[in-house]
């Protein structure tokens, strides 16, 4: 995408010679020529489309890589080429000046390798392509599929009757390994579904697994996972020696993910570094290039080829000279924008880095606040002392009293739902972690429930 954006500037300036009819435009419109106008545009769009999962940008980015692939084994086909000398139909003597095989091994490595990924079960199946545990199974007729919707959202569809019906699942991009997290709902919550789901719940999710497997996806099962192992002592205290705003005990998603994810480490900050000084040598660069072509009037053509690769004079070929000034510009502009991304980036991470605990990378220093929610132990009996309301509306009174059995956490929407047993039988108190929801009885919880 970013190629694509910084290549247009290129289209741009190229249609403009083909309108005025500039130096080196008098054949026509070729199919070289057709390709560097539309090109950059259309792999700008596409890179947006990757982004947003669109199928058609995967596939024109697998033709675009097969067409680089192509034109590389035909330059390794054809091989250099000598110097030639021949007279026109004009009677021109002219010369054609020797050329060596334009091609690149880095590039075939990466291209080949890119289109090996795009052709995976993984991104296929983020791309809506057809699931099954293997390449030719794309080809196979199915009637069910496992599609991404947006960044996060994630759904199953199963055809019936000639019409697809589909279930969302709960679904959130992460960082790290694994790209996206699947959480399942347990088989209590399962019931809701549709008819033609409800009692089908072990397949489905082997079904989603296989679409999406480990490592790329991380698989959040409620039937399966256990619960945090109890925290002594077995009562709310004043006291926490959680490292976190929000502790890692609102599940074991949360806590087996959490250091990894958030630890600022040297070597990050080493390789923050390094990009810094290549984008800000390679901005210098092409600015030194603007410059020295603005002052002395002359600049070089960017072209690799000998034959082409020659001085340009502002008097004597003014579009090609700006062409030159306009694409040395842009590269500038675009390598000074990505130096100071990341010098931002970096410093962020650079504080970071400088308050977070040797231990657990965490910035927040231990002992520093009241225990919450999450911190309840599960089999530890709790009263009610201050009424309060869950997210259901539903009011938990003062003197309701129940067993802390476990509790659930969907980071998609900060949801933390606790299940207790009152009264003999199972029930939930759904609360969401947010400043207009529920999250100031979360952090202040010691205060509402006391430990029996």
């Amino acid at each position: 995408m970013v190629v694509g954006g910084v290549a247009s500037a290129v289209s741009l300036v190229t249609s403009l010679m083909f309108l005025v009819g500039s130096y080196g435009t008098s054949g026509g419109l070729t199919l070289e020529g057709l390709g560097i106008i539309a090109g950059p545009p259309l792999t700008f769009v596409a890179g947006i489309g990757i982004l947003r999962r669109w199928r058609w940008a995967r596939f024109y980015l697998i033709a675009l890589l097969i067409a680089v692939l192509a034109h590389n084994a035909a330059e390794i086909i054809r091989g250099p080429t000598p110097q030639k000398n021949f007279t026109s139909a004009e009677g021109v003597l002219t010369t054609v000046l020797a050329s060596g095989a334009h091609y690149s091994i880095p590039l075939i490595a990466l291209c080949a390798a890119l289109l090996v990924k795009l052709l995976s079960v993984r991104v296929r199946s983020e791309f809506g392509a057809s699931q099954g545990s293997g390449f030719f199974d794309a080809f196979k007729r199915k009637n069910w599929r496992v599609r991404h919707q947006g960044r996060d959202g994630v759904w199953y569809e199963e055809k019936h009757s000639g019409e697809w019906r589909q279930i969302d699942l709960n679904g959130v991009m992460i960082m790290g390994r694994a790209h996206h997290a699947i959480y399942f709902d347990s088989p209590e919550q399962w019931r809701a579904y549709p008819d033609w789901a409800r009692e089908r719940r072990d397949e489905i999710v082997a079904r989603i697994k296989r679409a999406l497997p480990e490592p790329d996806y991380e698989h959040h099962d409620a039937g399966e996972e256990k619960s945090p192992p109890p925290l002594p002592p077995p009562q709310l205290s004043a006291t926490s020696h959680a490292a976190s705003a929000r502790p890692s005990a609102v599940g074991a998603v949360v806590a087996s993910r959490r250091p990894d994810r958030d630890r600022v480490t040297p070597q990050q900050l080493a390789v923050v570094g390094v990009f810094i000084v290549i984008f800000l040598g390679l901005a210098a660069g092409m600015f030194w290039l603007v410059g020295d072509g603005l002052g002395k009037g002359v600049t070089r053509l960017p072209n690799k080829r000998a034959s082409q690769s020659r001085g340009v004079s502002r008097d004597q070929e003014p579009v090609m000279f700006w062409f030159s000034i306009s694409l040395y510009a842009a590269i500038g502009a675009g390598s000074s924008f990505a130096a100071v991304w990341f010098t931002s980036e970096g410093a962020k991470a650079l504080r970071k880095f400088q308050t977070q605990s040797p231990a657990t990378g965490d910035a927040t220093p231990p002992n520093s606040r009241k225990p919450t929610a999450a911190d309840l132990v599960p089999g530890s009996t709790y009263r009610v002392v201050i009424a309060f309301q869950d997210h259901g509306g539903v009011t938990h009174p003062i003197g309701e009293t129940w067993r802390f059995l476990r509790q659930n956490f969907v980071p998609h929407g900060d949801g933390l739902t606790l299940f207790v047993e009152h009264d003999g039988r199972e029930m939930q108190i759904p609360l969401q972690w947010r400043a207009e929801a529920q999250a100031a009885v979360i952090d202040g919880f010691a205060e509402y429930v006391s430990a029996v």
